[in-house]
């Protein structure tokens, strides 16, 4: 579990189903914007599991690519909505804590910003995603990055918002992480750490500014101001990891290893 200091609470009821209300057409399109999608579709092959699909955008994106892909969440009204735009797209309800497959069933598994949501850890998801994978297969997780933007200025505004304003408790939304607590617990869980790359949305989309500051949000969904991209600008010249939404590890289980119990 990662340090209490980057966990974040939040009102929003949503609480990791930001795809609510969103057009799946639209959803699938911003495949093609971010960032890892090179990465996914590079890395995503043989018999591939999304834990936590949501409303299925990369399920029917790499399902278009011609990828055997299996998706499963928890959010029934979410598979629906998939059943209904793709009813031939392999879909199931269930929880990614306790998947209902055998073991080594998968070649691939990918998560995407799913596993920040469990407040007491992640260590049975990724046990769960260890134990279906087959021996040599690919784990694909991303998470929330605690970015410098974030932490220098975000967390401060955020803290004088609970004192002066929203008192009381608020509900757990997410942890978000440094690269080296993510690298940590994907080890911790039995794979080897091969690459770590940022995750965010490749102009003129924004992913990681776009969610934290609405003040900087343009009337078109997932893009900035023009008061946005000025502040973007100087922290991105920085580095990609000043501003990025979230980090991408590749993990691969062992040739010789049976599941993790």
């Amino acid at each position: 579990m990662p340090a209490k200091y980057f966990k974040l609470r939040d009102s929003s009821p949503e609480k990791g189903q930001v795809w609510r209300g969103e057009d799946l057409g639209e959803r699938i399109s911003l495949c093609e914007a971010q960032t890892i999608e090179p990465i996914i579709s590079e890395h995503a092959s043989g018999k591939i599991l999304e834990a936590g699909c949501g409303l299925g955008r990369w399920v029917l994106y790499l399902r278009s690519k011609g990828c055997d892909i299996t998706g499963i969440d928890i959010a029934r009204d979410g598979l629906a909505q998939i059943a209904s735009y793709a009813p031939e797209a392999k879909v199931i309800a269930g929880n990614i804590e306790s998947l209902p497959f055998a073991d080594e069933t998968f070649d691939t598994v990918i998560s995407l910003g799913v596993v920040e949501h469990l407040e007491h850890g992640t260590e049975k998801a990724l046990a769960e995603f260890h134990r279906v994978l087959k021996p040599g297969g690919t784990l694909l997780l991303a998470v929330p990055y605690q970015n410098i933007v974030r932490t220098l200025m975000l967390r401060p505004l955020r803290w004088l918002y609970k004192k002066i304003i929203a008192r009381g408790p608020r509900p757990f939304s997410e942890y978000r992480y440094i690269r080296r607590e993510v690298v940590r617990m994907v080890a911790k869980a039995g794979f080897s750490v091969e690459r770590i790359e940022a995750d965010d949305f490749r102009p003129p989309y924004n992913m990681g500014m776009y969610a934290d500051w609405p003040m900087l949000r343009s009337r078109r969904k997932w893009r900035l101001n023009w008061v946005g991209k000025l502040v973007r600008l100087p922290w991105r010249l920085i580095s990609k990891w000043s501003v990025t939404s979230g980090v991408l590890v590749i993990g691969r289980k062992s040739q010789a290893a049976g599941h993790k119990s």
